[in-house]
């Protein structure tokens, strides 16, 4: 079973005023009541995309969900915003596609709210007037789950040892805090009449062994009205039932602190607050009957992200990772629907050479090719549940798709064709780069390159073999088909550098070692060489000064600097060159504030910044469109005419 983490909150109020002195902790907390800020409107409607995005695919990896209090509705929390399907037949009703994540969410009583967080902040969305409001909150902090009262008028969140609660209008209205420093605030609930609040704290002092804590709040005095410990790293998401009973994951207590049972392993409540469902094995749960604590039934789970149905007859549940909801029937124990996301986590992408297709492979080993068209799915094929791969690629006619796999002790890439039959393997390494010109696939192996010729049938023949100064870290085949370009690190040396091989005579290889890599810790991360194979840029890290210093730097192809674009705080991850290779494209990443940059060639141009959040990134062949991946798993592609980079 998994525990939702807290995570790191950005802010507008306010806090603490503290004096600390050897020891002795006096404490003052102000809360300013500041207005709630309104954020824009949301636009209602099948796609809300990023600026100059122009076709989104899926729904967002799933984070969260939960029934509406009439259990009409299903919404389901993504990485790109809420998705609300009918549970009479579970169509999809609509979409909020906002690019916030939703971590966590709650229904308000009446229907009419939703609350919610994304890791980083708390919102009210207002479902009536499509609009939504921005709670003050402290960037220091950490949210994990979010609650109404039941009579709706206020939504409550915890963060380390504080819980903030707030009107329905997003204006604070309580604070209250643990008196212990070392304590970090788990979850927090409403009783049943809306009077009191309780609250799990664990102790994350490193080294000690204090117990957990579980404190009981007077939502009007602010006072302590209970406080009893647990045993330590037992806390977690707490439930308060109507028949006074409070629930803390795995232990079940009276309000009074008297323990009723343990080892429950509780992961959901009825709406009725009469049955527990437990956790009885990996995808399977047992439903319990509070207060007796008699079993009941069971029920299959597909993942640990869980919703129940008011009617307690379905119970929906998937995973963060995957691409679907499934509902199931606590009766018949089966699945009677499932909800398809979309929502895979790409960790490469590349272009078909005719610019028609878009190729993802997911951090699961799912393959698919998507139309650029209309961002529809035209195949899809698995490689294998986990199974871990260092890029894709597309042959020069189209056909073929190499893979990399590296593993323990089997590094090779495999051939596919587009529409999934694995008709060849290829041993020795997983970094690789095709040919663009002709049928020709560079694999670096070791401390080595070998070309091989590529037959329709996927037989491979091996044509010569490149010696490389050091292991390989990144490849690339320049646009003409006459170059390939190799970062690598020399372990001897303990630096990195560029080896170049000119392929139509064979000359000895030109070594690029720039000043910035003459560290042992600097490390390239992507190279990419030009269309009309006349540069070649690189991404690395230069490591200076104790920290990593990102530089991204293009040369000619004897080694000279043609433009360096200096030390940035994020790594470029990914490299791609426009088709007039006049511009670069690379995502900055992996940080909150990553988007992805626009380098010219050329100094009449300017450096420009698209807040997109990007991990793996491809240039269209015809320059006029970008596909992007970030941390949602979400492809979007880019109308790069819209980003006017000439002007």
């Amino acid at each position: 079973m998994q525990k939702k983490k807290a995570r790191s909150i950005n802010a507008s109020i306010l806090l603490v005023i503290g004096t600390f002195l050897f020891g002795c902790t006096n404490l003052i907390w102000l809360i300013q009541r500041h207005q709630p800020q309104i954020l824009p409107h949301i636009a209602i409607s099948a796609e809300t995309l990023p600026n100059n995005a122009i076709i989104r695919m899926g729904h967002g990896l799933i984070h969260s969900m939960a029934y509406a209090p009439d259990g009409n509705v299903l919404a389901v929390g993504t990485a790109v915003g809420i998705s609300f399907f009918d549970s009479a037949d579970y169509s999809l009703q609509r979409r909020i596609t906002t690019d916030i994540q939703v971590d966590a969410l709650a229904w308000s009583p009446n229907q009419q709210m939703i609350a919610f967080t994304n890791g980083s902040s708390a919102f009210l969305l207002n479902l009536t007037t499509d609009t939504w409001i921005k709670l003050t909150t402290d960037g220091t902090q950490l949210y994990d789950e979010i609650s109404w009262s039941p009579d709706g008028n206020h939504v409550s969140a915890i963060y380390k040892r504080d819980i903030r609660v707030w009107n329905k209008d997003g204006k604070v209205v309580k604070g209250l805090r643990h008196n212990r420093t070392t304590f970090r605030g788990e979850s927090v609930a409403w009783s049943p009449d809306g009077t009191q609040l309780v609250a799990a704290y664990s102790d994350f002092w490193v080294g000690r062994d204090d117990p957990d804590e579980v404190v009981i709040w007077d939502f009007a005095s602010g006072n302590v009205v209970e406080q009893w410990e647990m045993p330590r790293s037992s806390s977690g998401k707490v439930w308060w039932t109507i028949q006074d009973m409070i629930i803390v994951n795995n232990d079940i207590f009276r309000r009074d602190g008297t323990r009723v049972a343990g080892d429950v392993e509780v992961e959901a409540i009825s709406a009725d607050g009469t049955t527990i469902l437990k956790v009885a094995e990996s995808d399977s749960a047992e439903l319990i009957t509070l207060p007796t604590l008699e079993p009941d039934n069971y029920v299959k789970l597909y993942g640990s992200i869980i919703a129940w149905h008011p009617n307690r007859q379905i119970v929906a549940s998937a995973t963060h990772f995957d691409d679907k909801v499934a509902i199931h029937s606590v009766s018949s124990d089966a699945v009677v629907a499932e909800l398809f996301f979309g929502s895979h986590l790409f960790e490469s992408i590349a272009w078909s050479p005719n610019g028609q297709y878009v190729a993802g492979i997911t951090r699961r080993g799912s393959v698919l090719i998507y139309s650029a068209r209309d961002s529809e799915i035209v195949s899809e094929f698995r490689m294998g549940r986990g199974t871990p791969h260092r890029g894709i690629g597309f042959s020069a006619d189209g056909s073929l798709l190499a893979i990399g796999v590296p593993s323990a002790n089997d590094h090779h890439i495999e051939l596919w064709t587009v529409e999934g039959d694995l008709i060849n393997t290829i041993q020795g390494g997983a970094l690789f780069a095709w040919s663009p010109t002709t049928a020709q696939i560079a694999l670096a192996t070791g401390s080595k390159i070998e070309r091989f010729r590529i037959e329709p049938n996927g037989t491979a023949d091996l044509i010569d073999v490149f010696k490389l100064e050091g292991g390989a870290t990144a490849i690339s085949w320049s646009g003409d088909g006459n170059t390939i370009a190799v970062g690598i690190k020399n372990f001897d040396k303990e630096r990195a550098m560029v080896q170049l091989w000119q392929m139509v005579d064979h000359h000895l290889p030109t070594i690029i070692q720039d000043r910035h890599m003459q560290s042992r810790r600097s490390y390239i991360r992507s190279i990419a060489l030009s269309p009309n194979g006349k540069w070649v840029a690189a991404s690395y890290d230069s490591g200076e000064y104790n920290r990593s210093h990102a530089v991204l730097s293009v040369w000619d192809l004897e080694g000279n600097l043609v433009k360096s674009f200096g030390n940035q705080e994020q790594s470029s991850w990914s490299l791609s060159w426009h088709a007039n290779s006049q511009w670069l494209v690379s995502t900055d990443a992996p940080i909150e504030r990553a988007g992805i940059g626009f380098y010219p060639l050329a100094d009449e141009h300017s450096i420009k910044t698209l807040a997109i959040a990007s991990n793996t990134i491809a240039w269209s062949p015809n320059g006029k469109s970008i596909a992007s991946v970030g941390f949602t798993g979400q492809p979007v592609f880019i109308d790069v005419d819209a980003l006017r980079l000439n002007q």
